[in-house]
């Protein structure tokens, strides 16, 4: 697998964007150890950063690598999702990825 760099979004500890975290987490220090890259950019600190990424809500996941970029907006909460909506080696796929352009770009710009 080509190496991940990923940037989440999210806004302060609520609950949404500590059951984001938390799954990036896991899914960070099991399937993707050592091949990830992530950021994490709470809004409320950041606002400039959410702004230049047009971050319209959180929490939001983008997968800036592997090409092309895609965004995942609101449930984050499992592996499954993570597989599924971002082409990532985690969940329930047997730890392959599919990377057949199913995956929603939710935000617009730039599947």
């Amino acid at each position: 697998m080509e190496h991940c760099v990923l940037k989440l979004f999210i806004t302060g500890d609520s609950v949404t964007s500590i059951n984001a975290l938390s799954t990036l987490t896991r899914a960070c220090q099991t399937e993707l150890k050592g091949k990830v890259t992530l950021t994490v950019v709470d809004v409320r600190k950041e606002p400039e950063l959410a702004e230049q990424e047009k971050i319209i809500a959180t929490p939001t996941l983008i997968r800036e690598r592997p090409l092309p970029v895609r965004r995942l907006i609101g449930d984050i909460t499992s592996m499954e999702i993570l597989a599924r909506e971002l082409n990532l080696p985690v969940g329930g796929n047997g730890g392959a990825a599919r990377d057949d352009g199913h995956a929603k770009n939710k935000a617009g710009g730039g599947k």
